[in-house]
């Protein structure tokens, strides 16, 4: 067993780097949006949303440069599923209420769109290739665009005190923790990866597995970090817009950077993944559109962590 101690220390060594290095990100990157008095959904879906998953984009890229494009797959779909049973679970929870936002519905559908669209895609295509990453890139694109519209939009007078108070730190000092944030998250994307393949490949646990359980939950500490610190807040925009964009970001740029660099095949129960990535996004429907479900918010958050252990527990099975 001692051959593991070093795959181990690898693997953790990563998990630190990249949650340090995604808390810099983060703060740097906010308080850049702040200063351009961006909205809260804006800037938990493509700041916080976007920047919490840049461990999986980089962890996957680690995954493609190793010759372990299946770690990639898992990592992205894993990372999505966690979002919504884990991390939304554990912040309605801790929250114990929902207030939708404006702005949220919008954001809900754009991802719903997506991962029914990829999903769809799983169906048509055995493997994501150069054209079909391009097209998700391309789509990444456009829907960051009309995020960025819609949180100039949507900026009131109320974030104009935060806005004030981020002023004070400068831009040097947010540009210089987003540069300190990219370079260890790719630190530790590496040592991330490197550990959990050679962990995968001692107890011949397939490489899919090992992306939707060990890869997708480290990646995803970032978020549930950005999440349950917002939801103290009660900035619930900022809570769900983090998931709702991080979801977005993980298929299209996760895996469509990815598919840039080679092509991606879609192993042997990828589709099972992705009705079941479907399925958690789709519970979150009553939450949107009914009243019922947004005063039980602790209930549908206790709901959402029971199903994700209970999905844990059968790949572990």
């Amino acid at each position: 067993m001692t051959i593991l101690i070093l795959p181990a220390l690898m693997f953790l060594a990563g998990l630190v780097i990249l949650m340090k290095a995604g808390d810099y990100l983060v703060d740097g990157a906010v308080s850049v949006a702040h200063k351009f008095k961006l909205s809260d959904i804006f800037i938990g879906v493509a700041i916080i949303g976007f920047g919490t998953s840049l461990p999986e984009m980089l962890s996957s890229l680690s995954a493609m440069r190793l010759g372990s494009p299946a770690i990639a797959v898992g990592n992205a779909m894993g990372s999505n599923i966690a979002n919504v049973g884990l991390i939304l679970g554990l912040t309605l929870l801790v929250a114990g209420s929902f207030h939708r936002a404006s702005g949220q519905g919008r954001e809900y559908i754009s991802m719903m769109v997506v991962t029914f669209l990829f999903l769809g895609a799983l169906f048509v295509f055995d493997s994501i290739s150069l054209s079909l990453a391009i097209l998700m890139v391309a789509v990444l694109f456009a829907y960051l665009g009309s995020a960025l519209l819609a949180g100039k939009k949507n900026f009131d007078a109320a974030l104009e005190e935060s806005a004030q108070s981020h002023e004070d730190e400068g831009m040097k000092r947010a540009s210089l923790m987003v540069v300190l944030g990219l370079v260890g998250l790719f630190i530790g994307a590496e040592l991330l990866v490197r550990g959990a393949v050679d962990i995968a490949h001692f107890f011949e646990v397939p490489e899919r597995i090992i992306g939707l359980t060990l890869m997708a939950i480290g990646t995803s500490l970032p978020e549930l970090a950005a999440a349950i610190s917002a939801a103290k807040r009660g900035r619930s925009a900022l809570t769900f817009g983090n998931i709702m964009g991080s979801n977005v970001f993980n298929l299209l740029g996760v895996l469509g950077v990815a598919g840039l660099f080679g092509r991606i095949p879609l192993v042997e129960g990828t589709i099972t993944d992705g009705f079941i990535m479907a399925g958690f996004a789709l519970v979150l429907l009553p939450l949107f559109w009914t009243k019922f479900a947004a005063k039980a918010a602790r209930f549908w958050g206790f709901g959402l962590v029971v199903a994700y252990l209970a999905y844990i527990a059968s790949l572990t099975l």
